[in-house]
């Protein structure tokens, strides 16, 4: 949608929005909401005032209705009602004029009218309410809700209306209630528990249509008006940060009822209809003028326009349907307004079109002519990204060549060991030595198992914090290797059995629960070794026993589920908001009372007035207190839960974390049903909380709600009330990991992932699957593997049953795999035993032998095969099982062992002989693979020295060492890009041997010949040992500790020469250099990776000047050398005495910024001849080979040619201007890059694409012609659509010929590669990747469309590209949209599969569903707003809701066809989350009402509209009825009444009373009217009430009304307040002066009783011999004389209390009691004692005179009562009548009335384009024809033709077949 910087374009499109209502609405609501109001409001005054000057017979009605709005514009000023304003239109309101109140925060409309009937003139007051609720809106599957207006309709007298209490009244309830938000009427929500107020969804419009219409009615009489019946169309579109969502502005709504209604008052019937639809006609007109002249976007004028051209098609069609009488009233109509109206939809088509062409026209490709003879200067290559390389390489070969080369260029002797290595080599070893090395550590470590109870907390962080460091120092290192996972397992779950057994000395409630991991979660791991197996029964045992201890299933990680100081805090922080509110809303109350005050008048001289009012308005209107939100949760465990997350121990949340690492991380599967919901606020970033966090985990509570703080809940609205304000906690919490961004399975451990698995097939089941065995695998074999499945404890005899079959080929790597996981898996545990029920059997001796036996001979038949090194493999996993496992025949498997090293040994020694002996690269390259593969089993045989307990002889050492010699000689550059298999292979053996690398220097310390002796062997230099001796071995030290260093001394012909060896890893450097090979920047090299590819090379000294280097084999006559410049490596051949240099070719640049076009780059080899200077650019896979056919390019001469058929041709240089200019023909077709210009000798210019195999040549018309396809490219490209798609070529047939000739037919070409797509201009633009294919559609101009091959890809991208370029203008080749030819195309019966699709079209399916907006409710559990998904980069018309159904349609066609076809078949892909299903048909059915009809739907979906019942209707509720039964009292003024009969019982239910403190009851807000508290405000009622008089009974009215609008009111305590105001004996009855009365009893004194019970405090305490301090010694006797003593004492004390009460009541009643007079001796505290009786004496005083007041009171009401109470509310409501209603549809012609019709009058375009007469003949752009034609008329009474009556059968035929 276009963006405007201008205020009235923003203003514009606001408006464009409520009153088109287009498919694309904004998501949030305007920020000034009232200038949009105002906007709207001035246009509707305007629309009226052209009618009322054009339309002379209804003048006076037009004139009417621009009075009413005005007034509507004056009164609803600022988007709310001003009290003064209103008071001056109500006394100036004229007859027939309609006051028009939109009451806004009520969310309710008044319309006011004066009338006189019969009878007498009255005022007419109609409400209703103005904007639906949220969920109905969106329910509604059409859109739209089929809504009566008015709700209600009351009459009152002109007199009455006319009296200024009245209006004053009045008016003050409406602007309060316009400006008020009123929270009891606010929608309202659930959240945490408690029902929040939704600001975000409309109000209750009660407070109008109930307690107003109330009033009203007791003031006049109910009416039933006709009622008007409208579908209301709205939205309630939200998007992301908005605080409300968009909705249609419920203004609009008003003022179109209003309209109505109006126009029905003047006019009656179908005329005021009439008048209604043209003058709506007339503002849409208006409108479009309006975006016309600012500018807008063509796609928002087109639908405008479309709206505009169908009202006024509906309203031709209900002047043909009408009576003859109305249709004089139609034709008055269109005789005046169809030219305007005409013109306005012209003149927007010619903006729309010109907008358009210049689009095209800026947009075409450009198509230039061309020289057939390109010239001179076209053919010199500038090279200017090569040009300077090449010259040096020239330069410095001739200066090499003149220096005289006494010695060679370079010595390695001093480049040192670290830079002579391959380094990615040896940092992937370094990485798993240091893996390995932690493994050892923590393996032979015991530090971390609990020693008392003072150390378990810092011993349980440790192992917690090695846990997380081991694993992160693994990290992917064992990534798709079981072996080594399995070993990481084990490592870990070491290190927590220690860790929990601190953990479970700590916290003693951690054994109750369930650590998290079964006992046989290890069943399923791979482990090697006997001691490996001990450590695992260890973990079991451990694990069993934890289980067993735990008292539940749960977990620590199981959700919280159903602190003094930060209780306190959070009471204290209550009591501040609370203080706050109580502030805010005395505030609040002053700013209203303030404005009610003010006047609101429009005279200059108040205008200073008029601004302060502003002022308080807007300060009122943006009143706001933030909510404070309860920290804690409301459930007490959940409470107790945060408390102890924000101050858990430092232990327990280590041990916490580390135990969730390993669940989380190792043993929960990556498809594991985990929940990925990203939590809204972590517990330690909630801002209620983070100052009480002591400290932060990984592993924590969080929420996936939000708090109240965070949402638009946070700052509500005065009046607000104070349970809105402080609101409970809203966090949903729940444990989540901020590491993993998951949260844990409540019942992780006993999920399917921690079973070992069922038991596998039975027999039974494997015989009766042989009909399921694939193709490739002989049935014996399938079986064969099954059986091995078939049961853990016959695992191992199963295995041997196969060795000795041949139904396995253990050649293959897949059975090698299989027999490796079988053999290594540990199975269940068994009777305590390590070895566990799988591989208990190895105890069993004669299946030892036997299994011995087999592996023997299987050795023998591959001994001498070394491609065998799968069988070697499997051979040597199953003898290292017999040595571990098989401790009675360890002996003779290592014997076995022993030999399997010796046969690899030999596979070595042979391998190297045909290494050195390959003539081919791929040769070599194979073998060098067997070499790595057979060095790596021979040095696997050496694992049974891993314990150290016995070191290597001489000839075992001397077999290590040169087996890690060749290893490491034929190991790739970065072992990292090794085949999986190999991979872990490769790590196995690097960590086997880091840990007997101390058995290995022991080994080679005993025994250093070994280490000379495998020298002589592979270095040729030394094997004359008698001239040359060998120093002592001598290991370096720091990080260099395991290279050996030995000295070879020099001979009279030789020097002295270094030699180094890694002990680990097999690095063998001479002179440092790695002996035969290349150091390790060479290997590196991208250059000798492109010549050699995966290939070994072994090397010599080179003798060429300049060179380091020389290869060992030669390449066709190329004898290679190489060199290290610069950083680079450099590659020269001799060939035939030529000295040739490679250049790089990166050297040429790429991209946009290139020397040479792709086909002299991609795949070639730039071959320098450094003696001419020429270039050979030679081609794969011949780049050894020079052809004639190759280019060759003279760098002196700048030139490049080469021999063609015969022929010369010349290279154009692409940076030249024919370069450009040819390139920019193909812009966005084909990268320049790509392109080859070049030109033939005795020929024309060329043009060659060799990734699309397409060639093109000058023809004699200058242009481009290809001869694949038969067609010069067009210099029209409009080919009438796919208008933005900038790659594709329009085509122009030609005739095949020495002499071609142009046809008629064109067809365009695009690439078949990825799309991308922007915004452009007014649409967008798209270009395609070109990936070296290219589709071909045909230009059909006969049928318009696009034609090409029924193949799915083609005819799905055809619809793509038509679906992607739509615009609202058809296209001038299809008369369609962009949508609608593509929805056409994708319905037709072409585009169903007929079998299933392949990736390609499903491509292009998902491209086009993606087209489909999504919708989706917010919240997604709540149906109240619309999020719509938009893609910014494209029109709204090209989204179009249906794409994705039609697709979804197809996939599923194309799903079951799967079923029935042979071959493989693509699953369905994932497409993007679909919308919610009801919200996108909504969008469908409403869309389709302004679009093409469509014949051809697979599907016509439909709906009736919904039946909104409004709540503005009559309700008989309670608060109505009290609202009625007040207004009534005070209206009538009754001289008996139905009060009280016992005030004073109803006085005594209130604790505490309010009375007179000389204040008269003064509040303004409708709140708090709505919400006040009798008890609290008696005396200020009261006085309202005596003080009042029948002169005020407005004023009581309106008050009393709306105190009573509640269900729960008493209505006792109102009438009897009523009757104060009524009955003038009370108004003489003054009541008590006292502030307040307490706890107030009728006629209640003061008693002796309750005067002693207060003095009780004050008596003196007895102070004789009291008993208990005499023990046990007294006697009986006195025992009983001190009991008498006491008694009487405390009697005299009775008697004293008594005659001090008896003394006071003699002067009751009175204010205060006198103790003069008092003098008698007492045993109390008499002062003390009459301090606690004054204030309860001055209570019963209050309470006293309060009594006899209300026994006064009583009396009168007595006097005044009557029994009988009149009921109020109970209204039967008619059956209303209805205005009449439109019949729907028609208003799109059928052929048979277009048929029908008389031609159109033609009139003079004024572009003649072809394009322009077709967009004007579409549906969507209805042209003049429809509102000139009067003679459709004609069509009705005219009898049909027979011709007719079979073209219609003939068309309903073609509609109704199959074929369609």
């Amino acid at each position: 949608m276009a963006t405007f910087t201008s205020g009235s374009s923003l203003i514009l499109e606001s408006l464009y929005n409520h009153i088109a209502f287009p498919p694309r609405l904004p998501g949030r609501q305007e920020a000034k909401l009232d200038q949009l109001q105002h906007a709207l409001v001035e246009r509707l005054i305007a629309a009226a005032i052209i009618l009322r000057d054009r339309q002379d017979q209804y003048r006076e009605q037009w004139d009417s209705l621009r009075r009413s709005l005005y007034l509507c514009k004056l009164v609803n000023s600022g988007g709310k009602l001003n009290k003064s304003t209103l008071r001056t239109v109500f006394q100036q309101l004229q007859p027939n004029d309609t006051l028009i109140l939109h009451v806004t925060e009520a969310n309710a409309a008044v319309l006011i009218r004066r009338f006189k009937d019969a009878t007498e003139e009255s005022v007419l007051f109609e409400a209703f309410e103005s904007s639906p609720l949220s969920e109905e809106v969106l329910a509604a599957k059409t859109g739209a809700l089929e809504w009566d207006f008015p709700g209600s309709a009351i009459a009152v007298s002109y007199n009455t209306f006319q009296m200024a209490s009245f209006q004053t009244e009045l008016a003050t309830f409406l602007c309060q209630a316009s400006t008020e938000s009123i929270k009891r009427f606010a929608a309202r929500t659930s959240k945490a528990g408690s029902f929040a107020f939704e600001s975000r969804d409309t109000v209750d419009p009660s407070l109008i249509t109930s307690l107003l219409m109330a009033i009203l009615e007791v003031n006049g009489t109910r009416k039933f008006p006709v009622l008007l019946r409208k579908r209301v169309r709205d939205q309630v579109e939200w998007t992301e940060g908005a605080e409300k969502p968009w909705r249609r502005c419920p203004l609009w709504l008003v003022l179109r009822v209003a309209i109505y209604r109006h126009l029905h008052f003047l006019l009656r019937g179908e005329s005021a209809r009439a008048c209604y639809k043209f003058f709506m006609c007339q503002l849409l007109s208006s409108l479009s003028e309006e975006l016309v002249q600012h500018h807008f976007h063509p796609e928002l004028l087109s639908f405008l326009k479309t709206k505009l051209c169908r009202r006024l098609a509906k309203l031709e069609t209900d002047r043909e349907r009408t009576s003859p009488s109305m249709k004089e009233v139609y034709d008055y109509h269109f005789s005046i307004l169809a030219a305007p109206f005409t013109g306005v939809i012209k003149n927007s088509e010619a903006y729309i079109l010109a907008q358009w062409i210049d689009f095209k026209k800026r947009n075409l490709r450009p198509v230039f002519p061309l020289r057939r003879k390109a010239n001179e200067q076209h053919f010199y290559l500038t090279l200017q990204n090569s040009g300077q390389y090449i010259q040096r390489v020239l330069e410095d070969y001739r200066h090499t060549r003149m220096a005289s080369q006494m010695a060679k260029s370079s010595n390695h002797q001093g480049l040192g060991i670290s830079l002579a290595i391959k380094q990615h080599g040896h940092a992937f070893a370094s990485r798993y030595f240091l893996i390995s090395q932690m493994e050892m550590d923590i393996e032979t470590n015991s530090s971390y198992a609990p020693s008392s109870s003072t150390s378990c907390e810092e011993l349980c962080i440790k192992a917690a914090n090695m846990i997380e460091k081991y694993l992160a120092t693994v990290g992917d290192a064992y990534e798709s290797n079981a072996e080594q996972t399995s070993m990481m397992l084990l490592t870990v779950m070491e290190l927590w059995c220690q860790m929990d057994q601190n953990a479970t000395q700590l916290f003693g409630l951690l054994r109750g629960y369930n650590p998290g991991f079964p006992a046989d979660i290890m069943d399923p791991l791979l482990i090697e070794s006997m001691p490996h197996m001990r450590r695992l029964q260890e973990i079991r045992s451990y694990l069993e026993d934890r289980n067993t201890m735990s008292k539940t299933r749960m977990t620590i990680f199981n959700d919280p589920s159903s602190i003094r100081k930060l209780r306190a805090g959070a009471q204290e922080a209550f009591a501040k908001k609370e203080q706050e509110w109580q502030e805010k809303c005395l505030e609040y109350e002053s700013l209203t009372k303030k404005i009610s005050e003010s006047s609101c008048l429009y005279e200059i001289d108040e205008f200073q007035n008029r601004i302060h009012l502003c002022f308080l308005e807007r300060k009122a209107y943006r009143f706001r207190i933030n909510v404070h939100e309860h920290p804690l949760p409301y459930d007490s465990w959940l409470a107790k839960s945060v408390v102890f997350e924000l101050a858990a121990p430092k232990a327990f949340l280590a041990y916490r974390e580390a135990t969730w690492r390993i669940i989380g991380c190792l043993a929960s599967s990556s498809t594991a049903p985990m929940d990925h919901r990203e939590p809204r606020v972590l517990l330690s970033d909630y801002s209620q909380l983070q100052r009480f966090a002591t400290r932060k985990s990984t592993f924590t509570l969080a929420s996936t709600t939000k708090s109240f703080l965070d949402t638009h809940y946070r700052n509500p609205r005065f009046p607000v009330g104070l349970d809105d304000v402080c609101l409970p906690n809203g966090l949903k919490l729940g444990y989540f990991d901020s590491r993993l961004k998951s949260s844990p399975l409540s019942m992780l451990m006993f999920s399917q992932e921690f079973a070992m698995g069922t038991d596998g097939p039975s027999s039974y089941a494997i015989v009766a699957s042989h009909t399921k065995c694939p193709s490739g695998v002989n049935v014996h074999e399938f079986l064969a593997y099954q059986t091995l499945f078939s049961g853990k404890a016959r695992r191992w005899p199963q295995i041997l049953i196969e060795l000795g079959s041949s139904h396995l080929n253990f050649s293959t790597e897949a059975t090698t795999r299989l027999i490796w996981h079988l053999a290594l898996q540990v199975g269940p545990t068994f009777q305590n035993n390590p070895l566990g029920l799988v591989h208990t059997v190895f105890e069993d001796l004669s299946f030892c032998e036997r299994l011995l036996e087999q592996l023997s001979q299987r050795l023998d038949s591959i001994c001498t095969n070394f491609r065998e090194t799968n069988c070697m493999e499997t051979i040597l996993t199953l003898t290292l099982r017999l040595i571990n496992f098989g401790s009675r025949i360890s002996m003779e498997s290592t014997r076995l062992l022993e030999k399997a090293r010796a046969i690899t040994f030999t596979w070595i020694t042979a391998l190297r002989t045909e290494i050195q002996t390959a003539t081919d690269a791929e040769s070599s390259r194979k073998l060098s693979s067997y070499a790595f593969s057979a060095a790596l089993l021979c040095r696997r045989t050496f694992a049974i020295y891993i314990d150290g307990s016995r070191q290597l002889d001489s000839a075992a050492l001397h077999c290590y060492i040169e087996s890690s010699i060749t290893y490491q000689d034929h190991l790739v550059s970065d072992p990292a890009k090794l085949p999986t298999v190999l991979k872990a292979a490769f790590i196995r053996d690097l960590k086997m041997v880091y840990r007997m690398r101390d058995v290995l220097k022991q080994s080679l310390q005993s025994n250093p010949h070994g280490l000379i002796t495998s020298i002589t062997t592979l270095w040729h230099g030394v094997k004359d040992g008698s001239s040359r001796t060998f120093s002592q071995l001598k290991f370096l030290s720091g990080s260099e500790e395991w290279w050996v260093e030995v000295i070879v001394s020099p001979t009279t012909h030789t020097k002295e020469v270094s030699i180094h060896f890694h002990l680990l890893q097999g690095h063998l450097l001479v002179a440092g250099v790695p002996l035969g090979q290349l150091p390790a920047k060479y290997k590196t090299s991208v250059i000798l990776e492109r010549l050699f590819p995966n290939q070994t090379l072994l090397t010599y000294p080179s003798n060429l000047p300049g060179m380091d280097y020389a290869l060992a084999i030669q390449m066709e006559e190329h004898q290679i050398h190489l060199a290290y410049r610069n950083g680079d490596v450099i590659v020269r051949a001799l060939y035939r005495g030529c000295v040739l240099e490679l250049i790089p070719y990166d050297k040429f640049g790429g991209g946009r910024n290139f020397d040479l076009p792709s086909s002299l780059v991609d795949g070639c080899f730039h071959w320098l001849d450094l003696n001419t200077g020429i270039i050979q650019i030679r081609n794969q896979p011949h780049i050894w080979r020079f052809k004639e056919s190759n280019w060759a390019l003279d760098f002196y001469e700048r030139r490049a040619q080469r021999r063609a058929q015969r022929r010369w041709v010349t290279l154009i240089d692409p940076r030249s201007q024919l370069g450009k200019t040819v390139a920019r023909m193909f812009e966005d077709f084909e990268y320049s890059f790509h392109i080859t210009v070049f030109q033939h000798d005795r020929g024309t210019l060329s043009v060659e694409l060799r990734r699309l195999e397409l060639s093109f040549v000058v023809n004699k018309r200058y242009l481009l012609e290809c001869q694949q396809l038969r067609a010069e490219i067009d210099p029209n490209q409009d080919c009438g659509t796919y208008y933005g798609l900038r790659s594709m070529i329009v085509m122009r047939h030609i005739t095949q010929g020495w002499d071609s000739i142009p046809q008629r037919q064109r067809s365009i070409i695009v690439p078949l590669g990825a799309m991308s797509y922007k915004r452009h201009g007014m649409h967008v633009s798209i270009r395609l990747e070109n990936v070296g294919a290219y589709a071909k559609f045909s230009i059909n101009e006969v049928l318009g469309r696009l034609d090409c091959p029924a193949e799915p890809r083609l005819l799905y991208m055809k619809a793509q590209f038509h679906a992607y370029t739509s615009f609202v203008v058809p296209d001038t080749l299809t008369n369609r949209t962009g949508t609608e030819e593509a929805l056409h195309i994708l319905r037709s019966g072409c585009c169903q599969p007929w079998m299933p699709l392949t990736p390609g079209p499903i491509s292009n399916l998902l491209c086009i569903a993606h087209l489909t907006p999504r919708r989706v409710y917010y919240p997604e559990d709540m149906k109240l707003m619309q999020k719509t998904i938009w893609d910014l980069e494209l029109a709204a018309t090209a989204q179009h809701d249906e794409f994705r159904a039609i697709v979804e349609t197809i996939l599923t066609k194309s799903q079951q066809l799967s079923q029935f076809y042979a071959g493989t078949t693509e699953s369905n892909p994932d497409m993007d989350k679909p919308g919610d299903f009801h919200l996108t048909i909504r969008s469908l059915l409403r869309r389709k009402q302004y679009e093409n009809p469509t014949v051809t739907l697979e599907r016509q979906e439909s709906g009736m509209d919904i039946q909104y019942t409004a709540r503005d209707r009559l309700r008989n509720t309670q608060a109505r009825a009290n609202a009625l039964e007040c207004t009534s009292l005070i209206r009538n003024w009754p001289s008996k009444m139905a009060s009280t009969a016992n005030l004073a019982e109803m006085l005594q239910n209130w604790p505490t009373i309010k009375g007179d403190d000389g204040t008269i009851f003064g509040k303004v807000l409708l709140s708090d009217l709505l919400d006040v508290q009798f008890a609290a405000e008696w005396g200020p009622l009261v006085n309202l009430c005596r003080a009042s008089s029948r002169d005020n009974s407005h004023h009581l009215m309106f008050l009393f009304a709306t105190v009573a609008f509640r269900h729960d009111v008493d209505m006792e305590v109102i009438r009897t307040l009523i009757s104060f105001a009524i009955f003038d004996e009370l108004k003489t009855l003054h009541p008590p002066k006292w502030l307040s009365f307490s706890q107030f009893r009728s006629n209640q004194t003061p008693q002796v009783g309750y005067l002693q019970q207060l003095m009780k405090p004050s008596l003196i305490p007895y102070d004789g011999e009291n008993i208990s301090t005499l023990g046990f010694n007294l006697s009986a006797k006195q025992r009983r004389k001190y009991e008498a003593a006491e008694t009487a004492y405390e009697q005299q004390q009775d008697q004293d209390t008594t005659s001090l009460a008896r003394f006071l009541l003699t002067q009751w009643p009175s204010t205060e009691p006198a103790l003069e007079g008092f003098s008698n001796a007492v045993l109390f505290d008499v002062t003390q004692a009459f301090e606690a009786i004054r204030p309860e004496w001055l209570r019963l005083f209050q309470n006293y005179e309060l009594s006899e007041y209300v026994s006064r009171v009583q009396r009168v009401l007595d006097k005044h009562h009557v029994a009988d109470l009149v009921e109020y509310g109970s209204v039967k409501i008619p059956e209303q009548e209805i205005l009449p209603e439109r019949c729907r549809g028609g208003e799109i012609p059928t052929l048979l009335q277009l048929v029908g019709k008389s031609g159109p009058t033609l009139y003079d375009k004024p572009f003649q384009s072809q394009s322009i007469g077709r967009v004007s003949a579409h549906p969507n752009n209805l042209s003049s024809r429809q509102i000139h034609s009067r003679k459709s008329a004609a069509l009705k009474s005219a009898p049909v033709a027979s011709e007719l009556r079979e073209l219609e059968t003939i068309i309903s035929h073609v509609q109704k077949s199959n074929s369609n």
